[in-house]
């Protein structure tokens, strides 16, 4: 049975059917609760999109919770997909709905549509942590997760693709179209190809990187990248949006104008990233940007450029008195054109072509900010001081890449790490930092420790080093920013438990033992050198009953104060004392035979109410009344004979 709200399932049958009916299910909250294969045999089975257009858009949340859907086909490799746009696992998500945790592995045949994505067509909404392995086929707005990313609400984060995406406009390896959206933290590892015959916009992250808000962060690219007019590594055309701290390693190449090994051409804001891939062009070819209108800097290009016309190492074309080149280089031994901007009409700034080792050691030019030359065999800077240059050499992590490469200063940022304060029981080992641990101000990428070892009980200082980074001054100010936190270590217990005991009163208090448990970390108390006895207030006088058993334990160094140390509660009561006098009935008439009372003692006086009675002293094993005509007796035996003594056995009443 489906419920017509949530659905859990690993079904394909119960997929199907919601497929089937859509119109019942696009609000609802549909969660995988294992991979789903919907081929049958041999043959995949023909997907319909969910929300297949604005009108029945989908709106609800779709959690694939790290599962994959497989085994489907949207249109056929003869028959393209009929609907003119919105193809994609989900055709269309609206502002509100939801895409999340979702692996997709279908093929996408949609030759004649618009807005055709892997995961989704048309996004008004949010798709994060999914991905895409399988072809995407498309006419324009194609993109291997994403088709037409649209809107400030739209979010395509964590996500990826290996797929192949090809179509003939507005191709981008995670999405093809990004309108005011934005696209961070995601990669693309596929081929990416623009089929048409002049300016296709292809980029290997987004195709169309549009409005002032659009935002293209934190992302990769490592797959080929290739079209006619405005391609780039990273962003076909990048138009009053953003593209920062991202990179691209795959090669680029466009047959037309405007081809960068990260943006083709850019009308707005390119900072903080690099390309190590060949660029291939014709007209203005950039290491990092084809053609500039607008803001390139602090970038990089270290890959071969190849071109014919306005060839530069970081900028082929910069254009316009609004174009600004500034904190840039690149290698000169593969650049191909005039430097570092093939033509300029705008402005440039510290722009530098850097080639061969000079005696393994960069040159040192502070004032400026920049280096001439770079250090290929170590990959390193000699920097006074490295926050004055526009980039260090190093090592880092990013988009789930490693990348030994130079890093800009303005990159890196400052980040702030701060131990977080723990309390915790005496364990016997040495406290691990973990995950006990906040950044902010940056993204961190690395391993933090801390320099607390400490085991003993007791308030200490946590001290957070990072550790895994590779920079040269990697723990300077203005880089990373350490907040200590106190680490508080509480004693353990110890739990002395007596073992129960038992002894006749009169007679000699046993030999008492115990057990003491709670130690930690394979610790015992021969090994810490201490000791346990046990002891007890009662004697041989005590009356019947239950008397406590005191554990006292003595702990040595270096452990005595890691412990505390509670008596189990079944300590009060551990020792039972037997004996005493047992009662004796008789008859309610007078009574002139003797009556013979066991139990210890060694007198005894008796009373009644009406009549007494007498009686004499025997034995410490039994009492003897030799008569007595009441219908009571009070009976008291003493230590010593006197009914107001020590009254160490408590009187007891012998009636009928």
């Amino acid at each position: 049975t489906i419920d017509p709200s949530t659905i859990n399932t690993d079904s394909a049958a119960c997929l199907e059917t919601i497929d089937g009916n859509q119109s019942s299910y696009l609000a609802d909250t549909i969660n995988l609760t294992g991979n789903i294969d919907l081929e049958s045999g041999s043959t995949p089975y023909n997907w319909i999109p969910l929300g297949t257009s604005s009108s029945s858009a989908f709106t609800g949340i779709f959690n694939g919770n790290g599962h994959v859907v497989s085994g489907y086909t949207i249109g056929t490799s003869t028959k393209s997909y009929s609907a003119n746009c919105d193809a994609g696992f989900i055709g269309y998500l609206e502002s509100g709905g939801k895409v999340e945790n979702l692996g997709v592995s279908g093929t996408i045949y949609a030759n004649n549509s618009y807005c055709v994505g892997g995961v989704v067509g048309a996004n008004f909404g949010m798709v994060e942590n999914s991905y895409n392995t399988g072809s995407v086929t498309g006419h324009r707005y194609v993109g291997g997760v994403v088709g037409d990313n649209c809107g400030t609400g739209a979010i395509v984060e964590n996500s990826s693709n290996t797929g192949k995406v090809s179509g003939d406009a507005y191709v981008g390896g995670v999405v093809g179209y990004n309108c005011s959206g934005k696209v961070e933290y995601s990669s693309n590892t596929g081929s990416v190809t623009g089929s048409g015959s002049s300016d296709d916009y292809v980029g290997g992250v987004v195709g169309y990187n549009n409005g002032t808000g659009a935002i293209v962060e934190n992302s990769y690219n490592m797959g080929k990248v290739s079209g006619c007019g405005y391609v780039g590594g990273l962003v076909g055309d990048n138009s009053s949006g953003t593209v920062e701290s991202s990179y691209n390693t795959g090669s680029v190449s466009g047959k037309g104008f405007a081809v960068g090994g990260l943006v083709g051409c850019n009308d707005g804001m390119v900072t903080t990233s690099y390309n190590t891939g060949s660029v291939t062009g014709s007209s203005s070819v950039g290491g990092g940007v084809g053609v500039n209108y607008s803001n390139v800097e602090s970038s990089y290009n270290t890959g071969s450029i190849t071109g014919s016309y306005c060839v530069g190492g970081v900028v082929g074309s910069n254009s316009g008195s609004a174009a600004t080149v500034q904190n840039t280089y690149y290698n000169t031994s593969v650049a191909y054109g005039s430097g570092a901007i093939g033509h300029n009409s705008g402005t440039s700034t510290n722009n530098i072509g850097i080639s061969g080792p000079s005696s393994g050691t960069g040159s040192n030019l502070s004032n400026l900010g920049t280096f001439n030359t770079w250090n290929s065999s170590t990959g390193a800077f000699n920097t006074t001081p490295v926050t004055s240059a526009p980039w260090i050499m190093g090592t880092i992590t990013t988009g789930g890449e490693s990348i030994v490469a130079p890093i800009l200063v303005s990159d890196m940022g400052t980040a702030t790490v701060t131990a977080n304060s723990v309390s915790m029981t005496y364990s016997g080992l040495p406290y691990s930092l973990g995950s006990h641990y906040t950044t902010t101000g940056a993204t961190l990428s690395g391993t933090v420790a801390d320099s607390t070892s400490s085991v003993n009980t007791g308030t200490f200082t946590i001290t957070p080093v990072v550790t895994a980074l590779n920079f040269p001054t990697q723990t300077d100010a203005g880089f990373f920013a350490y907040v200590k936190g106190t680490l508080t270590i509480t004693p353990a217990t110890l739990t002395v438990t007596a073992n129960s005991a038992t002894m006749t009163y009169g007679g000699k208090v046993p030999t008492l033992s115990g057990r003491v448990t709670g130690f930690v970390n394979g610790q015992t108390l021969a090994g810490d050198s201490g000791s346990a006895t046990w002891s007890t207030l009662t004697t041989s006088s005590s009356s019947p009953g239950q008397y406590g058993i005191t554990g006292n334990v003595t702990l040595g160094s270096p452990y005595s104060g890691d412990y505390t140390i509670t008596q189990a509660s079944g300590n009060a009561t551990a020792l039972t004392v037997t004996g005493g006098i047992t009662s004796t009935h008789f008859a309610p008439v007078a009574q002139t035979a003797a009556l013979t009372l066991s139990g210890p003692g060694t007198s005894i006086f008796g009373n009644s109410s009406d009549s007494g009675g007498s009686s004499s002293s025997t034995s410490e094993d039994s009492i003897t009344l030799s008569s007595g005509s009441g219908t009571s007796l009070s009976v008291v035996s003493t230590g010593g004979g006197d009914p107001t003594g020590d009254g160490i056995l408590s009187s007891q009443e012998v009636k009928p």
